[in-house]
């Protein structure tokens, strides 16, 4: 029963009490299934996830509100637009990150110039060269899914013509065989 109901009843309770009817009981719980821990669902899922809108987006299409948990869309299509919304999410993550590490260690750079702080720690190049190429990687495949959204767009837009000239040509069909037909 959900905290509504419950509260719905409580109302109805104090209602009668003070009109003078007996409260009724309340009706039997209604058992709703264990629900499955966010920290479990993120184990199931095994991969990596983003946090967007409220909500957490999957690598593999899952998404979750850690109340309720959604398994990947068995659509191709709608598991092709989840998969763009996380590399969208996850390449403005990693560029944020990249172009605040870049700043954080050109200024301490700067400040080392002046005598006035170290050397940025070993393996800063690295580790830009590093998220460099993770987003990169990204930006890859989210060209290659765009590509795809779009050539699948098309390809339902070419349909949609399709289906649309062949009605045409139905119905121009269908009033032909309405029309008497003459020989000679």
């Amino acid at each position: 029963m959900t905290e509504l109901e419950q509260l719905r009843l409580r109302v109805t309770e104090l209602e009668r009490t003070v009109l003078g009817e007996p409260a009724r009981e309340a009706p039997p719980p209604i058992d709703e299934p264990p629900r499955e821990s966010f920290l479990s669902f993120v184990e199931r899922q095994g991969c990596e996830y983003v946090t967007a809108n409220n909500r957490h987006l999957f690598a593999n299409g899952a998404q979750s509100n850690e109340s309720y948990h959604f398994e990947p869309p068995t659509d191709p299509e709608a598991l092709l637009e989840l998969r763009y919304e996380f590399l969208r999410v996850k390449l403005a993550k990693l560029t944020k990150q990249y172009e605040g590490d870049r700043q954080a260690i050109s200024e301490q750079a700067r400040y080392h110039a002046m005598g006035a702080g170290p050397l940025p720690a070993p393996g800063w190049e690295e580790h830009l060269k590093n998220l460099s190429q993770e987003i990169e990687a990204f930006h890859a495949e989210k060209v290659a899914v765009v590509v795809r959204l779009r050539r699948n767009q098309a390809s339902r837009e070419y349909d949609l013509y399709r289906a649309k000239q062949r009605g045409e040509a139905h119905g121009v069909l269908a009033a032909l065989q309405q029309l008497p037909v003459y020989q000679e």
